[in-house]
């Protein structure tokens, strides 16, 4: 991001990294050659030519697969870009959002949302334009509201993965958790007791929403963070055992290595040599 809260940038196949990354910033990216498959935190998208994906900040995003012509622009804002955006939204346009990131309705790209990237395009490249900030988050905020209300007239067209709007809003609760506390707890009853519900419903939900357990859920996110902290700093594996929680440092190699068949320090090593 450069310091800036926002900025429009071209996104090509060799802009990817095949290792998963916490995004610090939101993106809402128009793919406009090639086709590339995403996953974002448990949920797998698959982005072609003529389509929309919108990322947020603090997703965990790895790209799986993309096609060597892939090209894309990218609107890139800030955490604060967003709460600019987001003032005065109904929580559930966000939690909507948030479970269906794709928008494939050709006709809502070209005429809405190709337009609006053109147009910030404009004030980008315009000097001493004063009022970028303000026109971004009114733009993005009208985005958000639009696709939501789209959604909501034409759920035969939601991404299959949506559910009904409790279910939807338990599982984004239990992720927004998860993402917190995940150092404080890797425990299924803390966050059953932490959403008010019980073990059994909170596993009928993570289920019904990812095919799999709230501890596989759990589980990978914790390696996933762990990983990132491996490769992103140079801690040392007491250091990073102390700030996940673990009582010991052996306790922490353990756990890694039974999901993921190496030891902290060897994941580190690869990581090195690529």
């Amino acid at each position: 991001m450069n310091n800036k809260k926002c900025q429009l940038k071209e996104v090509t196949a060799s802009s990817f990294s095949n290792e998963p990354q916490i995004l610090g910033y939101g993106e809402l990216l128009l793919c406009d050659r090639g086709w590339a498959r995403v996953r974002i935190e448990f949920s797998q998208w698959t982005i072609h030519a003529g389509e929309t994906i919108t990322f947020f900040p603090t997703d965990i995003v790895q790209i799986e697969d993309v096609s060597e012509e892939f090209h894309g622009i990218a609107l890139v804002y800030s955490d604060d870009m967003l709460r600019m955006a987001s003032l005065h939204i109904e929580e559930s346009v966000y939690f909507s959002l948030r479970n269906d990131r794709l928008c494939r309705e050709r006709q809502i790209v070209a005429d809405v949302i190709s337009p609006m990237l053109t147009i910030l395009q404009h004030f980008f490249s315009t000097d001493g334009c004063r009022v970028t900030d303000e026109i971004v988050a009114l733009q993005l905020k009208s985005f958000f509201l639009g696709f939501s209300d789209f959604l909501r007239q034409h759920p035969e067209l939601r991404h299959p993965d949506v559910d009904s709007q409790r279910t939807d809003e338990l599982f984004a609760r239990f992720m927004n958790i998860l993402e917190h506390d995940f150092m404080e707890s890797k425990d299924v009853q803390y966050y059953a007791d932490r959403l008010c519900i019980t073990r059994k419903y909170l596993a009928v939900i993570v289920k019904r929403k990812t095919g799999k357990t709230p501890k596989m859920m759990i589980n990978e996110y914790v390696i996933t963070r762990l990983k990132l902290r491996l490769r992103n700093t140079n801690d040392s594996i007491r250091q990073i055992a102390t700030t996940f929680h673990f009582p010991d440092d052996s306790l922490m190699i353990r756990y890694f290595k039974a999901h993921t068949g190496m030891t902290p320090v060897q994941y580190r090593r690869n990581m090195q040599i690529r």
